[in-house]
């Protein structure tokens, strides 16, 4: 009698176990977690005894698939959701960086110098003009961008406003290293001007084309 006992509970418990099995796991990742605009999103299933699947993109879409992509048109942080048969619920976060690309600027140079960065449009406007952090030696911090080319410029210790000619292009979903050093070409203000977005836009007019540190200059200066 105990040992039929016995059979039953453990006939009853693996049937419990095997209900529970039925019902699935879900599970997903993502080759990354930061991303940026326009860039595919692969879900990678793992779910497990999936009979259906539901996906939250947390964008307002959604999907039925079963290993769905997905792209953004809009920054921020969002929250994927994996429903599978119904019941199992799984969640992950991605980020996603307002632009298309980003870049960096390395400043290989003998001078420790403020930098700028920005695009300009078809009317000539500036876009996206960003102040590096002043006395730029090294690796400027990350800036996101749409932008398919890139004007680096900045101070020089004498006041002088400077760009990089040619422009950089930008690759896109991809981080660019925009390296400058004392052999890269740059226009010249001949008037020495503050660090703005004014001064930029007329650089080309009474400007000078030269190399941005010829050799008889001081080494190591540091912009006042």
């Amino acid at each position: 009698m105990r040992k039929n006992l016995l059979f039953i509970t453990i006939a009853i418990f693996s049937l419990a176990a095997c209900k529970r099995d039925d019902l699935g796991k879900s599970s997903f990742s993502t080759s990354k977690t930061n991303y940026y605009l326009t860039e595919t999103v692969s879900l990678i299933n793992t779910s497990t005894s999936a009979k259906s699947y539901y996906w939250d993109f947390g964008d307002g879409t959604s999907s039925t698939d079963e290993s769905p992509q997905h792209t953004y048109a809009k920054a921020g942080v969002y929250t994927i959701r994996l429903n599978i048969n119904g019941t199992s619920i799984v969640n992950h976060a991605v980020t996603v960086h307002n632009g298309t690309a980003s870049y960096q600027v390395l400043n290989l140079t003998d001078y420790d110098i403020s930098l700028v960065s920005y695009g300009i449009d078809r009317t000539n406007n500036l876009l996206n003009f960003t102040n590096a952090a002043a006395g730029s030696l090294g690796t400027t911090d990350t800036v996101y961008t749409a932008n398919n080319q890139v004007y680096v410029g900045g101070t020089l210790p004498n006041d002088s406003t400077f760009v990089v000619v040619p422009a950089y292009t930008i690759k896109p979903l991809t981080n660019n290293v925009l390296v400058i050093d004392n052999n890269t070409q740059i226009y010249v203000n001949a008037i020495a001007g503050k660090n703005d977005a004014d001064q930029f836009l007329q650089l080309k007019t009474n400007s000078i084309k030269r190399k941005l540190a010829p050799q008889t200059d001081p080494a190591k200066q540091t912009a006042q």
